[in-house]
């Protein structure tokens, strides 16, 4: 499902007026829902009826706030059960609708790349400080044992694993800013939400996500794990890449 557009675009619907709104835009401008409320709720009853997971592609809070109302609409029709619903992106989450997804059994997926690659413009015209410093709320995330994930979006961000793992442990802009430092994690919650949190996401627990080998009742689980000379986010020398156990790949960085 989609519900809204992107922040970086300033057409992802919000609660609040963009910082600065867009050419041909009021100063009312928050930008706008895909679909009505009505339409995103038959969507998700359908999806659940179905036994289908239900994704759905949310920036802005008002878009977030419009899939929390379908999913608890249809949870009281339906009744709980574990569907691990998803909100891709959750870019602009606020701490009440961390508290919902709670609530609601819904994983946020975050798009913690843009703490780098458009923090700088969130800061100056998209949201302001205030709202900027808390994109891709992991830490809030963390604090509620909320398990979350993160991803890089390709195409619109080129794919790259390190990087997601920095974006998440360091907040750091183009500029060199860090960007809402309180919301940073540790390298092994960084490696978390790529690895064991994907696998639960799309329930492959028992085949994806672990850090070694054991058996499951659909046969062997693996692990693909790379191993660095130091901390994931600087100063690494030396990357390979391990498969049961045996190196197949490596690479040294100049330094």
């Amino acid at each position: 499902m989609f519900l809204d557009g992107s922040p970086q675009g300033r057409t992802a619907w919000l609660t609040r007026p963009y910082h600065t709104p867009p050419p041909g835009t009021g100063a009312d401008y928050a930008g706008y829902p895909v679909i009505s409320d009505d339409v995103a709720e038959r969507q998700v009853r359908a999806g659940f009826e179905r036994g289908w997971q239900v994704l759905a592609h949310v920036n802005g809070d008002a878009a977030i706030d419009q899939f929390i109302t379908a999913i608890r609409t249809a949870t009281t029709a339906l009744g709980a059960a574990d569907r691990r619903t998803v909100a891709i992106h959750s870019q602009t989450a606020r701490a009440d609708q961390l508290d919902a997804f709670v609530e609601l059994g819904i994983i946020p997926s975050f798009f913690s790349m843009h703490t780098y690659y458009w923090g700088d413009w969130y800061r100056t015209t998209v949201l302001g400080e205030e709202r900027a410093e808390n994109i891709s709320p992991a830490r809030w995330a963390l604090d509620r044992q909320l398990p979350y994930t993160s991803h890089h979006d390709a195409p619109v961000a080129l794919p790259n694993s390190i990087a997601i793992l920095a974006s998440q442990v360091t907040r750091v802009t183009r500029s060199n800013h860090t960007l809402g430092a309180h919301q940073r994690v540790s390298a092994l919650d960084a490696v978390k939400a790529i690895t064991i949190n994907a696998a639960h996401q799309y329930f492959e627990r028992d085949t994806k996500g672990m850090r070694f080998l054991r058996r499951s009742p659909r046969g062997t689980a693996w692990t693909s794990l790379v191993q660095v000379s130091s901390g994931p986010v600087s100063g690494v020398r030396r990357a390979c890449c391990r498969w049961g156990g045996t190196e197949v790949a490596s690479v040294s960085m100049s330094k």
